[in-house]
């Protein structure tokens, strides 16, 4: 089957039609490539994405700092790590008053 795009033509497919259902189904089965889809949805807005590029520069951090590192108010912080925490990306930590957050899996770093 030739195909054209933009001028070339393709001749494939070149892999056998054996190969490209083994392909398919993997891709249908990769529980970490869904996983990762998820994760880069919720990473999709900026500020959430800056916030786990905080956290993973700095392992922990309460949201006055990442408010004043960020230039935002602290309510608008805590509303994208709530997000994050419903994406179960963020985990947090209680001393005393003051909440800490982490990124929940190393994984999601190598992402960045």
């Amino acid at each position: 089957m030739q195909v054209k795009h933009l001028g070339q033509i393709c001749v494939g497919p070149t892999l056998s039609d054996n190969d490209i259902r083994k392909v398919k189904t993997a891709l249908k089965t990769d529980k970490r490539l869904s996983k990762h889809l998820k994760i880069h949805q919720v990473l999709s807005g900026e500020t959430r994405y800056k916030l786990v590029k905080l956290l993973k520069d700095l392992r922990e951090l309460c949201v006055c700092d990442m408010a004043e590192i960020l230039a935002m108010s602290v309510s608008a912080v805590s509303h994208q790590l709530s997000a994050l925490r419903q994406a179960k990306l963020v985990t947090t930590r209680r001393n005393g008053h003051t909440i800490y957050y982490s990124l929940k899996d190393k994984e999601i770093a190598k992402l960045l």
